[in-house]
């Protein structure tokens, strides 16, 4: 929860005594996220499982209506994991978001799962045929290449979420805890689940659209026919780091000075990447630009954590417009309580008699004639 990414630091030179340090609040604890991509390059919200007994209100102080947290789904389990009884929760809250986009033609939804213990239970799949839900597990080992968010998501979010903690530890210098980290985890996932990245997730695990090459090609010593596959994009990557952008660079300057004509095509090849590279600089220098009062502002960070815990007739999972509702309430109630503690306090002050100081009797002077 408090690990951050790795990120270049400069410092003096060896022998001097400099070392270089990267600030991170190393916070290990787990805290399970469960996601759900789409094919249109939607992401559904999430279920949140804290490692706990009892779900605490603290947790939850900088939950706002208003975000985009307020869909999330958030759950407590002794370790930390997903069961059985969070898997059917979590597949009634898919049945739930997905059912307004069925129509009457086509009211299937396909579900692709792994084979986890709670997506292999009696009750879940015959929630699944009422529903009118298909699951479909994959093949053991194989969610490395067969599963969206392992191909493309996973890593993207852990390196935004990676740098989303080490500008809040470095600007606000507080601790990564349960109560902080719904604000960096919507951070992250606004960074790291865009349109591009989910639908490159299910084009790089050969599901949409269908192409088997893209998965038996990573098998070692699988000779593929070409009849069984769509041929290879020739689009050329994004430069990732300087070195990229300078050998895009070079080449760009290559065609350009040389006496043979220009191919606009190959050269618009190499312009677009670095016209990508720039959109992507520019966004990533406003996240760099986070306002410094803007961490100043979240000085609730750091105070007292609120060891109240929520009751549990609110089930196994809570969605957050109810957590922020129920924390409102018990601010205004934790507020009423306050008022009324301050007024019967002055009233009693009011009441009684005011002190009766005891006059003493005028000193008299001696004078000696």
């Amino acid at each position: 929860m408090g690990k951050s990414d790795r990120c270049k630091v400069i410092c003096g030179r060896r022998g001097r005594g400099m070392t270089g340090k990267l600030a991170q609040d190393g916070n290990r604890e787990l805290i399970t996220v469960i996601e759900t991509i789409c094919g249109d390059g939607s992401v559904l919200p999430p279920l949140v499982i804290y490692k706990g007994a009892k779900c605490y209100m603290g947790w939850f102080q900088l939950l706002d209506e208003d975000s985009e947290a307020e869909d999330y789904l958030f759950a407590i389990s002794p370790k930390g994991w997903t069961n059985r009884k969070l898997g059917m929760e979590l597949l009634k809250h898919f049945d739930r978001v997905t059912k307004p986009r069925t129509t009457i033609t086509s009211p299937y939804r396909l579900l692709i799962i792994d084979g986890h213990d709670s997506h292999v239970t009696l009750g879940f799949v015959k929630y699944c045929d009422e529903a009118d839900i298909k699951p479909y597990c994959l093949p053991p080992h194989s969610t490395h290449l067969l599963q969206p968010l392992d191909v493309g998501l996973f890593s993207p979010l852990q390196k935004a979420y990676g740098k989303v903690v080490d500008r809040a530890t470095r600007f606000s210098f507080f601790t990564i805890w349960k109560g902080n980290f719904l604000p960096l985890l919507v951070q992250a996932r606004q960074a790291a689940y865009t349109e591009a990245n989910i639908l490159a997730g299910w084009r790089g695990a050969g599901l949409i659209p269908f192409n088997a090459r893209h998965v038996l090609a990573k098998l070692p010593h699988r000779h593929v026919s070409e009849s069984s596959s769509c041929p290879p994009t020739t689009t050329i990557a994004t430069p990732k780091n300087s070195s990229d952008l300078l050998r895009h660079t070079r080449q760009a300057k290559l065609m350009l000075k040389g006496d043979a004509p220009v191919d606009k095509e190959k050269l618009l090849d190499v312009i677009e990447p670095l016209e990508r590279f720039g959109i992507a600089a520019d966004k990533d220098r406003d996240l760099e630009r986070v306002n410094f009062t803007k961490w100043q502002e979240t000085a609730k960070l750091v105070a007292p954590k609120d060891k109240r815990h929520i009751g549990k007739g609110y089930g196994e999972v809570i969605d957050g417009k109810t957590l922020a509702r129920l924390y409102k309430e018990r601010e205004a109630a934790d507020l009423k309580r306050a008022e009324k503690k301050q007024a019967k306090q002055v009233k009693a002050a009011l009441s009684k008699p005011p002190p009766i100081t005891p006059t003493r009797p005028p000193r008299v002077k001696r004078v000696t004639i």
